[in-house]
């Protein structure tokens, strides 16, 4: 059998070893073949942009014409295309556009010599500068007064172009000329009045301008600096649209256009949806330099629906499974009123629904058992609302005595009509004493004259200990408006029928009624004859009826006469 070993301690700790010295070797090499092609590559972007500045002053020849030396940034080279924005690749960071390429002229071969020049300025030129120099001339430097304060280094406030000016020692400055222009040449200078700091400051304009400052000296010779900036100090300009006067419920898109002639506008449409209510509206729009501007435009959105209130007047009464009941005639109003803004378009109160027949007020007078309005509304924008009541109306109650029932009731039969609704008699003889019942008479005014109330009616005679009595009740709150018969025994009341007064009347000495005080109310009944009869007392009952929407009927008396014959 074979033995298997496997690595010492020390075999695998010198094994590790040399795989990490292995490894470091690789990663310095790594990093030092890394260095070297940023090295080169930076070498190649430094190239590039001496190419870009011998191009440039070889498409504008002029410029060197006569002069021995020259600069110009990189920002100016990015500012007219001729180099695109520069990275360093060693740092990772992009260049500093004040960064230049260094032109002086080759005395002895001929042609410029080119040269890259770092910058660590932090106020520079906005776009780039170009610095031309005669030999024997002074030394000047361009720069502005600030920095761009506007997107896309536009300057949207006043700046100042600037220019230091030294002899460089080859005499005293005899002028200082200034002039702005879009191009580079300029044929309008102003002389700059000259300064003991030699710090010269000039008004700019708005644009894309070069600001150029020449110095001359004693001499004669000069010194050119141009700065090129981008100025713009206006705001955009709104178009003519001004919407739409006519009024809609949905969303809307309003849209203006923009107009700049200097930076020129972020975008030549702005829109924007107006979601809510409103009349009008406002949009902002913006130059590439930042400048805004607020835009006005009616936008006539409404989407809320209007609103209509109904509003009852009248004598109120109960309210009876849900219906409000009035008791007397019913005044109907309706309110529409608009929330959204575009105002009430149409209107209507009716029984019917979406009426337009521009009513706010109507009155009820027919009574009904229910009934409801309904008041309508229209915006001008096309929104519609509506709102209702429902009431009952019941201005009367009519009550009357049942003869017919009342008198098949039990022992009761009619008799004969004297002067008002019914006299009752029963089946047994001379049950109104001594005499007929004829002489019963109404006593309703102080002549005693024989035409009764209609309401109230003659005497009856209580027969058997249980006499009913029933009424026709007409009531278009009480079922369902259908004249019905209700009863009442006299002592408990049946549903809205209840007795309002009793008044018991009766004879001890033997006094005519008529003499005594109590018999003075005209509406009570005389009493004819003696009391040998048996006659004693009677009674008189008034009976109401209130129906359930709170109306009261008419009351009606009725007469209990209790006699001997009667069974009492």
């Amino acid at each position: 059998m074979m033995n298997k070993k496997g690595f010492t301690l020390i075999e695998l700790l010198v094994t590790i070893a040399l795989m990490i010295s292995i490894l470091g070797i690789a990663i310095v090499n790594f990093i030092t073949i890394s260095n070297n092609k940023k090295e080169a590559s930076w070498k190649e972007v430094q190239n590039q942009m001496k190419v870009a500045a011998q191009n440039y002053f070889e498409t504008n020849e002029y410029l060197l014409s006569g002069k021995d030396s020259a600069t110009v940034s990189l920002g100016m080279l990015v500012s007219e295309d001729y180099l695109n924005v520069v990275t360093n690749p060693v740092t990772g960071k992009k260049l500093n556009k004040c960064s230049y390429v260094s032109v002086v002229k080759d005395k002895e071969n001929g042609g410029y010599n080119y040269e890259y020049k770092d910058s660590n300025a932090i106020t520079c030129p906005q776009e780039g500068y170009i610095v031309l120099q005669e030999a024997g001339a002074p030394k000047i430097d361009v720069f502005m007064s600030d920095n761009p304060t506007g997107n896309n280094s536009w300057y949207v406030k006043d700046v100042k172009a600037k220019a230091t000016v030294s002899t460089n020692n080859n005499g005293p400055i005899k002028e200082v000329k200034y002039c702005t222009s879009t191009s580079k040449e300029c044929n309008n200078y102003t002389n700059l009045t000259l300064t003991k700091d030699n710090k010269y400051s000039a008004s700019t304009t708005d644009g894309i301008n070069y600001a150029t400052f020449i110095a001359t000296n004693s001499s004669g010779k000069s010194a050119v600096g141009y700065i090129s900036y981008k100025k713009d100090t206006v705001n955009p300009i709104c178009s003519s649209n001004t919407g739409t006067t006519i009024w809609t419920n949905k969303d809307r898109k309003i849209t203006w256009t923009c107009n700049d002639t200097t930076s020129g506008c972020e975008k030549n449409e702005y829109n924007k949806t107006f979601k809510t209510d409103a009349k009008t509206g406002t949009i902002d729009i913006k130059d590439n330099a930042g400048n805004t501007n607020t835009c006005n435009a009616n936008v006539y959105v409404d989407k809320t629906k209007p609103t209509c209130t109904m509003s009852l007047e009248g004598t109120v009464g109960n309210k009876v499974n849900g219906t409000q009941w009035y008791k007397s005639d019913v005044i109907i109003n309706s309110t529409p009123n608009d929330k959204g803004g575009s105002g009430i378009d149409k209107y209507g109160l009716a029984t019917s629904k979406n009426s337009t027949n521009e009513t706010k007020s109507v009155t009820q007078t027919k009574e009904t058992k229910s009934i409801t309005y309904y008041g309508y509304v229209k915006d001008n924008a096309g929104n519609e609302n509506s709102c209702s009541a429902k009431f009952g109306l019941e201005k009367e109650v009519t009550l009357t005595f049942n003869v017919n029932k009342t008198n098949s009731t039990k022992s009761y039969n009619p008799n004969n009509k004297s002067n008002g609704e019914a006299v009752f008699k029963s089946n047994i003889e001379n049950v109104c004493g001594f005499g007929t019942c004829s002489n019963i008479n109404c006593k309703t005014d102080e002549n005693k004259t024989k035409s009764c109330p209609k309401d109230y009616f003659a005497r009856s005679c209580m027969y058997v200990n249980e006499y009913y009595r029933y009424f026709d009740v007409q009531a278009i709150s009480y079922n369902n408006g259908i004249s019905t018969t209700v009863k009442a025994d006299g002592e408990s009341p049946t549903y809205g029928m209840k007795r309002v007064e009793s008044v018991l009347r009766y004879n001890t000495n033997g006094e005519n009624y008529e003499n005594t005080e109590l018999f003075k109310d005209p509406y009570y009944y005389q009493i004819v004859g003696n009391n040998s009869g048996g006659r004693s007392a009677f009674t008189a009952h008034n009976y109401q009826f209130t129906s359930p929407a709170g109306n009261k009927s008419n009351p009606i008396r009725l007469y209990v006469e209790y006699v001997g014959y009667c069974g009492y």
